[in-house]
């Protein structure tokens, strides 16, 4: 699709929110992580803040091409004009709309072990931060507790020695 194209469904889609006495979202999150830069655009520009359809690169099968490759250590940031995946504040022009990225991936593609390093590279020696991080991570918990909630658990345990030596914590929301 083009921008245009985004731009007219995201206007509709603003409209049944309105018709629906619904208020009006403040934030979006592709499905399938398919948002480009058309996508994001025509989502800022509706008004929305926050876009949580970035995350680290996987293999998500021949269904759905994988255009996101966000370094796991990149936490919230304004993507550039030219390409949604550059983090590094000190180039490029900046769109306004906040990403927040799934940086720690999710617990049906990933290990406990893979999930844990990334952590581990946000938080190096679980030592005080001296800059504000993130770690997002995605579960569904559909798929049984038997596969994902064990993996969660890991990670709330890990994130624990952090919250105690910093100001700042993980969040979980389950």
């Amino acid at each position: 699709y083009t921008y245009d194209d985004y731009k007219k469904i995201v206007e509709y889609s603003m409209t049944l929110f309105e018709q629906n006495d619904l208020p009006k979202p403040t934030s979006f999150r592709a499905g399938g992580w398919m948002a480009d830069l058309h996508t994001i655009k025509a989502v800022q520009d509706a008004g929305i803040m926050i876009d949580s359809s970035g995350k680290i690169k996987s293999n998500t099968g021949k269904l759905f091409p994988d255009n996101w490759n966000i370094d796991p250590r990149c936490g919230p940031f304004h993507p550039s004009h030219k390409d949604k995946n550059n983090c590094n504040l000190n180039n490029d022009s900046r769109i306004s709309i906040m990403e927040i990225p799934n940086n720690g991936g999710d617990s049906y593609r990933y290990t406990v072990e893979e999930m844990n390093a990334r952590f581990d590279m946000n938080f190096e020696n679980k030592a005080p931060l001296t800059i504000p991080k993130s770690v997002v991570y995605l579960s569904h918990p559909e798929y049984g507790p038997t596969t994902e909630f064990p993996k969660i658990l890991s990670l709330i345990h890990i994130s624990e020695p952090t919250r105690l030596l910093s100001t700042s914590y993980a969040v979980f929301c389950l």
